[in-house]
């Protein structure tokens, strides 16, 4: 599937804010990225309300089914309940060495979709079925993707794979992490796809996601992800930036849907969810320090309060997902 966020630079001519070394770069509430106008570009930011998230998680956790949102680069920003490609698209991708044709899959149909400006639905080489919806900006020009897979309408994965399965590896492994993905009858499908769109049209016509240029915030948002470890107050934020403090609570409340510490809070969970993936040696408790937490209870508690799952499971369905 899609490359993950371009930490290492395969950003393929995105550019994320800048968050200093070692920053996670993809939050749920800025993703940067050039825009044309005028035929000159210009740095515009993606912001999310945490409504998406919510309805991300709900759509996955009602119908097994992920659901994520997408860059126009095919990066992944958002994916519901944090959950993982399927185990039989990692054996795949692993042990039969198709993930080069997972990922020529995914950006042909991603362009397909933008190409049609329409709702694509699709078997992939594996024999699970996905479906995309491009997103694009009153102008024209392409935000990203929502996406949501894998499902399966069959009870047995292409012939093909079933052969170098056996001849490499000779056990049923690969039929049963097929038989793991949900099932649904063509006559489901239909009604899924259906509310898969008519979600996306949602967030769409409530403005949960909206483009706007860099400004004051971006500073302030920048200043946030590069010391994570120390709390700026709102008045230090202010100052920061030239502005009141009731100046910037109303900006944030106006740009973000959200308050200013909601926002910081996000910040500081990315940072800790980025060290989970990078750096699996660190402890919870060095990750709650390297993030401003002096006591790693509490850290556990705010981040199951904020994330709905405890950061050591977290971890593990981060280390699940980098195998793909």
């Amino acid at each position: 599937m899609p490359v993950p966020p371009p930490s290492c630079g395969c950003c393929h001519g995105t550019s994320c804010i800048p968050s200093g070394a070692g920053t996670a770069l993809s939050l749920i509430w800025t993703f940067v990225l050039p825009v044309l106008q005028s035929g000159m570009p210009r740095q515009m930011q993606i912001l999310f309300r945490p409504d998406v998230q919510e309805i991300l998680n709900s759509f996955t956790a009602l119908l097994g089914i992920r659901m994520g949102f997408f860059s126009a680069a095919g990066e992944e920003l958002r994916v519901g309940e944090n959950k993982p490609w399927c185990r039989y698209c990692t054996l795949l991708r692993t042990r039969l060495d198709q993930d080069g044709r997972c990922r020529e899959t995914d950006r042909a149909r991603q362009q397909e979709a933008r190409d049609r400006a329409a709702l694509l639905h699709y078997e992939c080489h594996g024999g699970l079925v996905e479906a995309i919806k491009p997103l694009f900006l009153h102008d024209g020009h392409l935000l990203g993707y929502v996406m949501i897979g894998q499902l399966r309408m069959t009870d047995t994965p292409p012939a093909e794979y079933l052969f170098q399965w056996k001849q490499q590896h000779n056990n049923g492994e690969l039929r049963e992490a097929f038989l793991e993905a949900p099932y649904f009858e063509p006559s489901r499908l239909k009604h899924i796809l259906g509310l898969f769109s008519s979600l996306v049209d949602y967030i769409l016509q409530q403005h949960m996601i909206r483009v706007e240029t860099a400004g004051n915030l971006e500073q302030i948002i920048a200043h946030m992800e590069q010391h994570c470890d120390i709390r700026l107050s709102l008045p230090e934020a202010a100052r920061l930036v030239g502005k009141s403090p009731s100046r910037i609570a109303h900006l944030f409340r106006e740009q973000y849907g959200a308050g200013f510490k909601d926002v910081q809070a996000e910040i500081i969970l990315d940072k800790a969810d980025w060290y989970m993936r990078h750096d699996p040696r660190m402890s919870i408790k060095e990750i709650a320090g390297a993030v401003g937490f002096r006591d790693p209870l509490y850290f556990s508690r705010f981040y199951r309060r904020k994330r709905g799952i405890a950061p050591s499971l977290a971890r593990r369905r981060e280390g699940d997902q980098q195998i793909v």
